[in-house]
């Protein structure tokens, strides 16, 4: 359920930020405050974006922006035809978000940047330009109807443009992240909103709503790239980059909220310098991100990194048995499950020639692993949650001077 709410968050905000204007459509001093917010909401999101590195949100926000710009520069007025200013805009700008969204982060201040901040300055002339062509003057060869003509009084954007959004929002949201950057769901959620804004001028909403749908659309967008860097920059303080567990200051927080009646287990991964030492740092990176999964999966308690190869396990309101039952299976699990040490050099995916297929057949060296686990409850001598988390330590410490690969209980 949480990872549903993670994914669906972005999408139910964008529904959202849609239907607000939408309730005071005729209300003037809410429109002429409502302009206001694209450009705050855009400052903001560049500025953040730099202080955060991330630079793919603060072009982004740019280029929203200079969209907004030029399309209220060109939106008619109630009863005109389209400009084609808003078209280009709705052609153009998904590509765009498209782009800096699968784009790596490179900052701002380099070259790199440079050549980002060329093409969003080249996509703006681009719409400026298209804005002032005559469609009746174009080759024959240029489809005019997919380019310059709605697809209905519903869909006020010509197919070019539909076409446009549907493939940068499915691009993003499936996009897979292998930084610690914002995520797509958070581009492709802006798109929503922008593309109510450029088709304000559809017959499904009211008239007074052709004016606060596009900077209601553009605000709504930003503040989803706000967002974006705010869970990135949440997500780097809170979360361990290796294996993605809540990390050290998480856990402070949490035991910080703890009530009478919990359980703190310390797990350490024994032997692992001599994992490291055999078989190299990868391998050692590979048995943490091993040992993490399956420490995920304890009913009842939440698991936390607390650094190195040792990891910290919170029971909030359990019996003391169903831990130690909880503890004992992790520890069989990660005994009996044999580990595989994957090739340094193996691709993400595999490759599609047969004889490569053949090559990468030969099993991965697999080694078994454990961990050995001190667990501690709260007493009259122990009632703070840090003298608790050090009473698990102690008993860790005499589950390693015991042999390895048990559990002890202190208290």
């Amino acid at each position: 359920m949480k990872g549903w709410l993670h994914i669906a968050g972005p999408y139910a905000v964008a529904a959202a930020l849609i239907v607000a204007p939408l309730a005071w459509p005729g209300d003037s001093a809410f429109a002429d405050w409502l302009a206001l917010f694209p450009y705050g909401l855009a400052f903001a999101a560049v500025g953040l974006g730099l202080g955060f590195a991330q630079s793919r949100v603060a072009f982004c926000s740019i280029a929203i922006l200079w969209s907004h710009t030029l399309a209220k520069r060109g939106m008619p007025a109630q009863g005109g035809e389209e400009n084609m200013t808003v078209f280009a805009s709705a052609m153009l700008l998904p590509w765009l978000l498209l782009a800096f969204c699968h784009a790596r982060e490179r900052g701002v201040f380099n070259r790199h940047g440079a050549l980002r901040g060329g093409i969003t300055a080249l996509a703006g002339g681009l719409v400026a330009a298209f804005g002032h062509a005559d469609p009746e003057t174009w080759p024959a060869w240029i489809p005019k109807a997919a380019l310059s003509e709605p697809v209905s009084a519903t869909w006020a954007l010509p197919p070019a443009a539909i076409v446009s959004f549907v493939t940068a929002f499915l691009l993003m949201h499936f996009r897979r992240t292998g930084d610690r950057s914002a995520s797509g769901r958070f581009f492709a959620a802006a798109l929503l909103p922008l593309f109510c804004g450029l088709n304000a001028r559809s017959d499904l909403w009211s008239a007074p709503a052709h004016a606060t749908l596009p900077p209601a659309g553009v605000s709504g967008a930003l503040l989803l790239l706000v967002w974006a860097v705010l869970e990135h920059a949440w997500r780097n303080a809170n979360l361990d980059e290796l294996t993605g567990l809540p990390n050290r200051r998480a856990l402070h927080r949490q035991l910080a909220t703890l009530g009478g009646r919990y359980a703190l287990a310390v797990l350490d991964l024994d032997r692992f310098k001599r994992v490291n030492d055999r078989f190299g740092h990868d391998a050692g990176d590979q048995a943490l991100r091993f040992v993490a999964r399956q420490i995920e999966k304890a009913k009842g308690g939440k698991a936390f990194r607390f650094g190195g190869e040792e990891f910290v396990l919170v029971y909030e309101r359990k019996e003391t048995e169903r831990v130690v039952a909880d503890l004992e299976a992790i520890r069989c699990r990660i005994r009996e499950k044999p580990f595989a040490i994957r090739a340094s050099n193996r691709p993400k995916r595999k490759p599609v020639r047969a004889r490569k297929r053949r090559a990468l057949s030969r099993k991965p060296r697999t080694i078994r692993l454990s961990v050995s686990i001190g667990l501690a409850l709260p007493t009259k001598k122990n009632g703070r949650p840090d003298r608790v988390l050090h009473a698990a330590d102690q008993a860790l410490y005499a589950a390693k001077r015991g042999g390895r690969n048990r559990l002890c209980v202190n208290g």
